[in-house]
């Protein structure tokens, strides 16, 4: 299946072609009158996946990938690995007695594998997406501590050789201050469990410890958000890396999910890729979306103007990251959510259009001279 695709927000994975030093084959980009829509001609035939050494991923619905079959087309054409929106994570396969149901996380990754997509593992140790219910009936320190390492050991033997990486430690820090997250600073919820409360920051290394033992070879990841907004968050990040790696814990990576929008500083953008990089570790661009409604305003109808700029910052993303980060410590770009119609944003009640792809798999083009342009130099 060969995608049209119609809008040049393709520039983000285009721009791989100029940074990456070793492209694979394929991906065309096709000028020239006739079918393109929104205000230029011609259309842009690309497969994604082809236009860079590093993975080219994107975070998906389970339930879609089963059972929709345009979604998954989509996916198995243009990308290389998959990360589970949800399906992966505690909440998903932990019961209200402490008990494990994989079958759906089972029939995920085994999809996957047989569609000849490589499987990255969210999340190990997350405050939200718990079963909440089964974790505050647990009592003391002690079978908090036990759980949690029941739990990380269970899922990591479980896809041992199936997933080449995790991300290990989610979220950890609070916006703002850079503390460690507890239910002291941040928010309650049913699905919500701060490991912290129970286990002070030595959980952290803990989960990195027992998911190496459960499989050597797995990758393992601490991943968070807002990095390239603020400092003092990235660099409470990097300070519990710097701490780990002292301490002789198998940390292999890090993740910036980079949740953004059409405002957000190019400059932080680029000082948050080299501070990342200085740390030795691979660095995994792991949840890109790029907003172009951000205040939220409703009703809000989307300008070329605005989807210009979406363009433009998805492309320096791709720029940034193969400018600072070394070739050996690129772990890939995952794109999070394949169209705006499931983007958790749209889903949250947010109008938006954050994707690479629209509710039909295509985008509107507003201007293919720019992706012919850079695709060309």
């Amino acid at each position: 299946m060969i995608i049209r695709m119609q809008w040049y927000n393709l520039v983000v994975l285009l721009a791989l072609v100029s940074f990456s030093a070793c492209s694979k084959s394929g991906g065309t980009s096709t000028g020239g009158g006739g079918t393109g829509g929104g205000g230029g001609g011609g259309t842009t035939t690309v497969i994604l996946k082809n236009l860079a050494t590093p993975p080219v991923g994107v975070g998906i619905s389970y339930d879609l990938f089963k059972n929709n079959l345009s979604y998954s087309g989509l996916i198995k054409t243009q990308f290389d690995r998959v990360t589970a929106e949800y399906q992966m994570k505690h909440g998903a396969n932990v019961k209200n007695d402490g008990t494990y149901e994989f079958s759906r996380t089972d029939d995920f990754v085994n999809l996957a594998q047989a569609n000849g997509l490589s499987v990255f593992g969210h999340v190990l140790a997350w405050h939200q997406n718990n079963n909440g219910t089964y974790l505050r009936s647990l009592s003391g320190a002690a079978q908090v501590n036990s759980a949690l390492q029941n739990w990380i050991t269970t899922m990591v033997t479980r896809y041992k050789t199936k997933v080449t990486g995790w991300d290990v430690a989610n979220e950890v820090v609070v916006d703002g201050t850079g503390d460690l997250r507890t239910s002291a600073n941040s928010p309650a919820g049913s699905d919500v469990f701060y490991w912290a409360d129970q286990l002070g920051r030595n959980y952290i290394a803990d989960a990195f410890r027992w998911a190496n033992a459960a499989d050597p070879a797995a990758k393992l990841f601490i991943n968070d958000y807002n990095l390239e907004y603020d400092s003092r968050k990235l660099d409470s990040v990097i300070k519990i890396i710097n701490e780990l790696k002292a301490a002789s814990v198998p940390i292999h990576g890090v993740g910036t999910q980079m949740h953004i929008n059409i405002n957000t500083s190019n400059a932080g953008i680029d000082n948050m890729f080299q501070k990342l990089a200085a740390t030795g570790l691979l660095v995994h661009v792991s949840e890109i979306d790029v907003r172009i409604n951000p205040s939220s305003a409703s009703p809000f109808t989307p300008t070329t103007a605005l989807y210009d700029q979406q363009a433009q910052k998805f492309r320096y993303i791709a720029e940034s990251y193969f400018r600072n980060v070394p070739a050996a410590q690129r772990w890939g770009l995952t794109v999070w959510n394949l169209t705006d119609a499931d983007s958790w944003i749209v889903q949250s009640g947010k109008i938006d259009f954050p994707t690479l792809f629209d509710a039909g798999y295509i985008k509107n083009l507003r201007s293919l001279n720019i992706v012919q342009d850079y695709n060309n130099k």
